[in-house]
């Protein structure tokens, strides 16, 4: 049973770590996208 508790608490460590990256990346992209759009001729 620890050994189980111990890895959801591994898991939920690293996806805390990898969730500003994720964050970043989703910004950055709906970023490009806008300006695309923005860009378009009409």
């Amino acid at each position: 049973m620890p050994t189980t508790i111990e890895r959801e608490f591994e898991e939920l460590d690293t996806q805390r770590r990898w969730q500003p990256l994720y964050l970043m990346i989703t910004v950055v992209l709906n970023c490009k996208m806008l300006r695309m759009i923005i860009l378009m001729p009409v």
